[in-house]
């Protein structure tokens, strides 16, 4: 809440005892946010009282400035907020005052009346929500694409697999065994009971045994 318009805007928006009481418990609670944001409340409430809207810039992140106006809800009885975060290379506080705030505003103002003219659940009251259609045949594409990259995947396991069983290849191992030496795995078999080694993730170069 402390980092975003959205939340400089709400905490605005209350009334004065409320906000304070708010600011009070985030103190408690979180005091690093409260930080950020009691320097800020009085000037964010006198800026949405003149304008109607709160900015907040490189809080949140030093890439992204905000841009927030709160709207009363009658049906809930607290507010909501209409907010938009934009890049802060291309949008500075100048331009979020010149551009965004007055589309902002009027959408703002739009959806005010929408709240206020409502009854009931404006969530509840959205037009029928109808699936997206999807043609047949990219439900196959996407199951043979899947199947394939399965099959691929396993083509690859096996590989891996096979050069770890043969140890590098049969000159590495014949190498070994003209020095009068045995492989890894017949030092193995030699050390533990038949059938009773387990080798993880055989072909990967981490491997738990």
């Amino acid at each position: 809440m402390a980092s975003t318009a959205a939340g400089h805007a709400y905490t605005a928006a209350l009334d004065a005892d409320i906000g304070d009481a708010l600011l009070a418990e985030m103190e408690r609670e979180i005091p690093e946010g409260a930080k950020i944001l009691r320097p800020r409340l009085e000037a964010n409430r006198r800026f949405l009282r003149e304008h109607g809207y709160v900015v907040a810039c490189g809080l949140w992140s030093p890439h992204i400035n905000g841009l927030a106006v709160p709207l009363w809800s009658p049906q809930y009885q607290t507010f909501v907020v209409l907010t938009i975060g934009l890049l802060s290379a291309m949008y500075d506080e100048k331009r979020l005052h010149k551009e965004v705030a007055p589309p902002l505003l009027e959408l703002g103002a739009t959806i005010g009346s929408m709240l206020e003219g409502v009854d009931g659940d404006i969530f509840s009251n959205r037009m029928p929500s109808k699936p997206l259609p999807v043609p047949t045949h990219n439900n196959k594409i996407i199951k043979t694409e899947d199947k394939n990259e399965l099959e691929a995947g396993a083509r690859r396991l096996a590989r891996r697999e096979a050069f770890a069983r043969e140890m590098g290849g049969v000159d590495k191992v014949k190498r070994q065994r003209d020095q009068g030496r045995l492989t890894v795995r017949e030092r193995i078999d030699k050390l533990v009971d038949q059938d009773s080694f387990h080798e993880d993730r055989r072909g990967f170069r981490n491997r738990r045994i």
